[in-house]
Protein backbone atom coordinates (compact mmCIF):
# COMPACT_ATOMS: atom_id res chain seq x y z
CA UNK A 1 0.00 0.00 0.00
CA UNK A 2 1.01 3.49 -0.73
CA UNK A 3 0.90 5.75 2.11
CA UNK A 4 0.28 9.56 2.26
CA UNK A 5 1.66 11.57 0.35
CA UNK A 6 2.39 9.27 -1.77
CA UNK A 7 2.11 9.48 -6.06
CA UNK A 8 -1.45 7.72 -7.52
CA UNK A 9 -1.07 5.90 -10.71
CA UNK A 10 -3.54 7.08 -13.54
CA UNK A 11 -5.81 4.76 -13.75
CA UNK A 12 -4.68 2.78 -10.26
CA UNK A 13 -3.06 -0.73 -11.14
CA UNK A 14 -2.01 -1.56 -7.70
CA UNK A 15 -4.25 -0.78 -4.08
CA UNK A 16 -3.50 2.57 -2.78
CA UNK A 17 -4.95 3.96 0.70
CA UNK A 18 -5.32 6.44 2.90
CA UNK A 19 -6.57 6.69 6.29
CA UNK A 20 -6.91 8.93 9.60
CA UNK A 21 -5.28 6.37 11.66
CA UNK A 22 -2.39 6.08 9.53
CA UNK A 23 -1.70 9.68 10.25
CA UNK A 24 -2.29 10.62 13.74
CA UNK A 25 0.28 7.14 14.59
CA UNK A 26 2.89 8.82 12.26
CA UNK A 27 2.64 11.77 14.96
CA UNK A 28 6.27 11.83 16.81
CA UNK A 29 4.59 11.61 20.34
CA UNK A 30 2.46 8.48 19.60
CA UNK A 31 4.48 5.41 21.35
CA UNK A 32 4.96 2.76 18.66
CA UNK A 33 3.04 0.25 20.19
CA UNK A 34 0.20 2.49 20.16
CA UNK A 35 0.68 2.72 16.42
CA UNK A 36 -0.85 -0.38 15.34
CA UNK A 37 -4.43 -0.09 17.31
CA UNK A 38 -4.55 3.46 16.01
CA UNK A 39 -4.66 2.42 12.55
CA UNK A 40 -8.83 1.20 13.30
CA UNK A 41 -9.12 4.48 12.90
CA UNK A 42 -8.82 4.93 9.16
CA UNK A 43 -12.28 2.67 9.28
CA UNK A 44 -13.51 6.16 10.20
CA UNK A 45 -11.95 8.26 7.44
CA UNK A 46 -10.11 6.82 4.43
CA UNK A 47 -10.39 5.83 1.16
CA UNK A 48 -9.05 2.98 -0.69
CA UNK A 49 -9.21 2.87 -4.72
CA UNK A 50 -7.29 -0.36 -6.57
CA UNK A 51 -7.91 -2.10 -9.99
CA UNK A 52 -10.32 -4.36 -8.25
CA UNK A 53 -12.53 -2.09 -6.29
CA UNK A 54 -13.68 1.03 -3.83
CA UNK A 55 -13.65 1.79 -0.38
CA UNK A 56 -14.47 4.58 2.39
CA UNK A 57 -14.21 4.71 5.71
CA UNK A 58 -14.29 1.12 6.65
CA UNK A 59 -16.70 -0.33 4.44
CA UNK A 60 -15.50 -3.16 2.65
CA UNK A 61 -14.04 -2.93 -0.57
CA UNK A 62 -17.00 -2.71 -3.26
CA UNK A 63 -15.63 -4.13 -6.31
CA UNK A 64 -15.73 -2.17 -9.49
CA UNK A 65 -18.34 -4.27 -11.33
CA UNK A 66 -20.96 -3.82 -8.78
CA UNK A 67 -20.49 0.13 -8.74
CA UNK A 68 -23.19 1.34 -10.77
CA UNK A 69 -21.71 4.96 -10.95
CA UNK A 70 -19.53 7.41 -9.57
CA UNK A 71 -20.40 10.79 -8.70
CA UNK A 72 -18.36 14.54 -8.41
CA UNK A 73 -19.29 16.72 -6.11
CA UNK A 74 -18.37 20.28 -5.23
CA UNK A 75 -15.44 19.99 -2.69
CA UNK A 76 -15.85 22.80 -0.74
CA UNK A 77 -19.79 21.99 -0.51
CA UNK A 78 -19.48 18.49 0.35
CA UNK A 79 -17.34 19.77 3.20
CA UNK A 80 -18.98 21.95 4.37
CA UNK A 81 -22.15 19.75 4.23
CA UNK A 82 -20.55 18.25 7.44
CA UNK A 83 -20.18 19.62 10.60
CA UNK A 84 -17.08 19.26 12.81
CA UNK A 85 -18.88 18.63 15.74
CA UNK A 86 -21.37 16.21 14.48
CA UNK A 87 -18.20 14.36 13.00
CA UNK A 88 -16.16 14.66 15.84
CA UNK A 89 -19.22 13.23 17.92
CA UNK A 90 -19.62 10.64 15.39
CA UNK A 91 -15.96 9.41 16.02
CA UNK A 92 -16.82 9.19 19.70
CA UNK A 93 -19.65 6.96 19.32
CA UNK A 94 -17.22 4.73 17.28
CA UNK A 95 -14.09 4.46 19.58
CA UNK A 96 -14.16 2.77 22.61
CA UNK A 97 -13.43 4.35 26.03
CA UNK A 98 -9.81 3.61 26.23
CA UNK A 99 -6.91 5.67 27.67
CA UNK A 100 -5.59 8.44 24.85
CA UNK A 101 -9.32 8.22 23.29
CA UNK A 102 -9.38 12.19 24.71
CA UNK A 103 -5.83 12.92 23.22
CA UNK A 104 -6.84 10.81 19.56
CA UNK A 105 -9.85 12.79 18.90
CA UNK A 106 -8.47 16.21 19.66
CA UNK A 107 -5.80 15.41 17.52
CA UNK A 108 -8.14 14.08 14.77
CA UNK A 109 -10.53 17.55 15.20
CA UNK A 110 -7.61 19.44 14.92
CA UNK A 111 -6.38 17.87 11.69
CA UNK A 112 -10.11 18.05 10.14
CA UNK A 113 -9.94 21.91 11.14
CA UNK A 114 -6.41 22.62 9.55
CA UNK A 115 -8.00 20.52 6.17
CA UNK A 116 -11.18 22.65 6.41
CA UNK A 117 -8.95 25.77 6.82
CA UNK A 118 -6.94 24.57 3.78
CA UNK A 119 -9.52 24.30 1.36
CA UNK A 120 -10.93 28.11 2.55
CA UNK A 121 -7.35 29.28 1.66
CA UNK A 122 -7.80 27.32 -1.61
CA UNK A 123 -10.95 29.01 -2.18
CA UNK A 124 -9.49 32.63 -1.61
CA UNK A 125 -6.42 31.88 -3.85
CA UNK A 126 -8.63 30.47 -6.81
CA UNK A 127 -12.27 31.08 -6.70
CA UNK A 128 -12.44 29.07 -10.25
CA UNK A 129 -11.70 26.23 -7.65
CA UNK A 130 -14.81 26.73 -5.52
CA UNK A 131 -17.41 26.15 -8.69
CA UNK A 132 -15.28 22.54 -10.18
CA UNK A 133 -17.70 20.13 -8.99
CA UNK A 134 -14.30 17.37 -9.17
CA UNK A 135 -14.26 15.62 -5.88
CA UNK A 136 -15.06 12.27 -6.89
CA UNK A 137 -16.37 11.01 -2.86
CA UNK A 138 -19.92 9.02 -3.23
CA UNK A 139 -20.64 5.80 -5.68
CA UNK A 140 -23.69 3.58 -5.87
CA UNK A 141 -23.61 0.44 -5.51
CA UNK A 142 -25.94 -3.23 -5.99
CA UNK A 143 -25.84 -5.04 -2.83
CA UNK A 144 -28.05 -8.41 -2.71
CA UNK A 145 -30.82 -9.07 -4.87
CA UNK A 146 -29.36 -6.10 -6.90
CA UNK A 147 -30.25 -3.83 -3.90
CA UNK A 148 -28.85 -0.37 -4.87
CA UNK A 149 -27.03 1.73 -2.16
CA UNK A 150 -25.36 4.71 -1.94
CA UNK A 151 -21.94 5.26 -0.60
CA UNK A 152 -20.60 8.35 0.81
CA UNK A 153 -17.26 9.90 2.00
CA UNK A 154 -17.03 11.22 5.78
CA UNK A 155 -15.71 14.88 5.84
CA UNK A 156 -12.29 13.45 6.46
CA UNK A 157 -12.26 11.69 3.17
CA UNK A 158 -13.93 14.51 1.68
CA UNK A 159 -11.59 16.69 2.49
CA UNK A 160 -8.97 14.68 2.00
CA UNK A 161 -9.68 14.44 -1.51
CA UNK A 162 -10.77 17.85 -2.24
CA UNK A 163 -6.90 18.72 -0.60
CA UNK A 164 -5.36 16.17 -3.00
CA UNK A 165 -7.03 16.25 -6.30
CA UNK A 166 -4.52 14.02 -7.75
CA UNK A 167 -6.17 11.10 -5.91
CA UNK A 168 -9.83 12.24 -7.09
CA UNK A 169 -8.64 12.11 -10.45
CA UNK A 170 -7.12 8.86 -10.20
CA UNK A 171 -10.30 7.28 -8.79
CA UNK A 172 -12.30 8.96 -11.64
CA UNK A 173 -10.08 7.21 -14.29
CA UNK A 174 -9.66 4.00 -12.58
CA UNK A 175 -13.62 4.05 -12.55
CA UNK A 176 -13.88 4.37 -16.03
CA UNK A 177 -11.41 1.85 -17.17
CA UNK A 178 -13.60 -0.40 -15.24
CA UNK A 179 -16.34 0.96 -17.46
CA UNK A 180 -18.25 2.84 -14.11
CA UNK A 181 -20.64 5.86 -15.32
CA UNK A 182 -18.80 8.94 -13.72
CA UNK A 183 -21.79 11.81 -13.16
CA UNK A 184 -21.69 14.88 -12.05
CA UNK A 185 -23.65 16.34 -8.91
CA UNK A 186 -27.39 14.74 -8.43
CA UNK A 187 -28.07 14.94 -12.13
CA UNK A 188 -27.17 12.68 -14.50
CA UNK A 189 -24.75 14.38 -16.52
CA UNK A 190 -21.90 12.71 -17.80
CA UNK A 191 -18.37 13.78 -17.18
CA UNK A 192 -16.50 13.96 -20.45
CA UNK A 193 -13.87 11.61 -20.27
CA UNK A 194 -11.32 14.49 -21.25
CA UNK A 195 -10.88 17.23 -18.69
CA UNK A 196 -13.44 15.99 -15.82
Amino acid sequence: MTAYPGPVAVPVDEPWEFGVGAQIARHPRVPGPLAGPLGALDALGSVRIGPEGLGFDGEDDVPWEKIVQLRLHNGFTAVAAHSIDAETERLRGLLPPVPGRKWALGKGADGLKTLVAKLRERADREPEAADSPDIACEFTARGLLGRERTVRACMYTTAFLALRPDVSHALVETARAAGVPVLRGHGTERVPGDGW
